[in-house]
């Protein structure tokens, strides 16, 4: 299993649990499934996203320096 997806599952994980945590804090009846539900997916979704930028800023510079090597090397 890819590193990435790993980190993507511990931290949707995590804020699923944080989710169903403060959902079982309100009385109404099914709060909890649905908090653990939007914590799981926006911890999800939002650490995919943070891991993209990664790979595209680190993309961008292994190419900035193959550029730069091509040039003067």
């Amino acid at each position: 299993m890819p590193n990435w997806l790993v980190i993507v599952l511990v931290v949707a994980a995590i804020c699923g649990i944080i989710g169903f945590i403060g959902g079982a804090i309100d009385d109404e009846k099914g709060s909890a499934v649905k908090g653990a539900l939007a914590g799981c997916l926006s911890g999800g979704v939002g650490c995919a996203i943070l891991l993209f930028y990664i790979l595209l800023y680190g993309t961008i510079f292994y190419l900035v320096i193959m550029l730069f090597l091509w040039i003067f090397g």
